[in-house]
C-alpha cells in the first residue's frame, strides 16, 4: 500500500487537489447565489405574504438564538408522554412542539423584520438541543 502511494503520488495529488477545487468552486457558487449583495433596508424588503415570511428571510440575529435558548431551557420538554430533561431534548422535540404551528420561531417573536441568514445551521435532528445551542456559540 505504501508502494503504491509513493509510486502514484503524483497522480494522487493531481486528483485530490482537482477535487478540492470543484467542492470549494460549487461551495462558493453557491454562497455568492444566496448572499445578498447588502443588507435589505426597510424600503426594499417586501411585506409578509400572506402574514407570513418567506422562508430564505427568516435569519434571527444572535440575541434572538440567545433568548430562544432561554426561553426553550426554561419550559418542561416531553418524548412520549414522559418528562425528560432540557438535556436530552433534541431538535426531533423541538419539531413536534413548535414546527407544527402555523408560525416560525422568527415570525413569533418578530414578524415585522425579515432578514436574511449570514449563516445556515444544518445539524441532525437528533441533536441536543443544548448541544446545538453551545455550537451556535462557539461559532459566534
Amino acid at each position: 500500500e505504501a508502494k503504491l502511494f509513493s509510486s502514484h503520488e503524483k497522480e494522487f495529488k493531481h486528483f485530490n487537489n482537482a477535487l478540492r477545487s470543484q467542492a470549494t468552486k460549487t461551495i462558493h457558487d453557491r454562497v455568492v447565489q444566496t448572499r445578498p449583495q447588502s443588507a435589505p433596508t426597510p424600503s426594499d424588503q417586501s411585506p409578509p405574504r400572506n402574514g407570513r415570511i418567506e422562508t430564505s428571510r427568516r435569519g434571527l440575529t444572535l440575541a434572538q438564538l440567545r433568548e430562544m435558548a432561554q426561553t426553550l431551557k426554561s419550559i418542561s420538554w416531553t418524548r412520549g408522554g414522559e418528562k425528560i430533561e432540557w438535556e436530552k431534548a433534541n431538535i426531533y422535540d423541538y419539531e413536534k412542539r413548535y414546527m407544527t404551528k402555523a408560525q416560525s420561531y422568527k415570525e413569533q417573536v418578530d414578524l415585522d423584520k425579515e432578514r436574511i441568514a449570514d449563516w445556515l445551521i444544518s445539524v441532525p435532528f437528533a441533536t441536543t438541543l443544548p448541544a446545538l445551542f453551545r455550537c451556535i456559540e462557539w461559532h459566534a
